[in-house]
């Protein structure tokens, strides 16, 4: 905790030292969760189903 018989500069160093970490943590977690985000628009192949097992080739809506 700040004194008030400390100088200027120390008063302020650990408030903006705190400010700048806490703010490259969030950026940071807000990068990778948009990488994540970005990389994860495609099917797996495991869950790709074939045109013939296809949810409107199924028996719910006949046969074409």
């Amino acid at each position: 905790m700040a004194y008030e018989t400390d100088s200027e500069p120390r008063r302020s160093i650990g408030p903006a030292l705190a400010s700048a970490l806490i703010g490259a943590l969030l950026g940071g977690a807000i990068i990778f969760g948009l990488g994540q985000a970005l990389t994860e628009d495609q099917i797996p192949e495991a869950q790709a189903v074939s045109a013939d097992q296809a949810l409107l080739g199924g028996v719910e809506y006949g046969q074409r």
